[in-house]
């Protein structure tokens, strides 16, 4: 399996908010493919798939998770 992790999205942000999922779990996905949204106090910015399988969701809509935590799996 290959995770999806909150990227770095500036140096004085440590942890972002999951906004929404635009695919749900056990959908089939598409590298390159948005999959989520997330948001900082400054931005909102859009994850997409890093490969093609099957997605699993590892957080919800509104959880808080560290940059570099995993949130999902594909």
């Amino acid at each position: 399996a290959h995770e999806i992790k909150i990227p770095s999205v500036g140096e004085s942000i440590a942890s972002a908010t999951l906004g929404s999922w635009l695919k749900n779990d056990g959908d089939y996905v598409e590298a390159g493919e948005v999959i989520l949204t997330i948001e900082t106090d400054k931005i909102s910015t859009e994850l997409t798939s890093t490969h093609t399988g099957i997605l699993r969701h590892l957080a919800a809509a509104g959880d808080e998770l560290a940059i570099g935590a995993p949130v999902a799996l594909i």
